[in-house]
């Protein structure tokens, strides 16, 4: 996982417990590759500041959709009037209206900044 592929409010998993990212700071300037320090909440843990390089993207399933309430018909899961993904052969994918752009998603964290991007409404 690269920093800049992280927003605030992305949800990561550190230590096999699930947070959100509070907050993404540059913590040496003078390293190469530049250190990055992520601040993450938990609701059940304590506020900790860990290096980007110990924390997991969260892989995207079915299950996650349906609990960041997208609906599902058969393979089509939506959420909103245009935000749609498609499940083929295991992956998803983005459709958005009525253009269907073969995007593979592969992670939640993906999922919440593209949702963001084209809705502008936090996933």
């Amino acid at each position: 996982m690269k920093a800049d592929e992280l927003r605030i409010g992305n949800k990561v998993i550190y230590n096999s417990i699930v947070y959100q990212v509070l907050g993404i700071v540059l913590s040496d300037i003078k390293s190469t590759p530049y250190q990055y320090s992520i601040t993450l909440v938990n609701p059940h843990q304590p506020t900790t500041i860990v290096n980007l390089e110990l924390i997991e993207p969260i892989s995207l399933t079915e299950d996650i959709l349906l609990s960041f309430k997208f609906r599902k018909n058969k393979n089509i899961f939506t959420k909103d009037i245009l935000f749609r993904l498609t499940e083929e052969d295991g992956y998803f994918y983005i459709v958005w209206g009525d253009c269907f752009k073969r995007t593979t998603i592969y992670d939640l964290h993906s999922l919440q900044n593209l949702y963001f991007t084209l809705t502008g409404k936090i996933l």
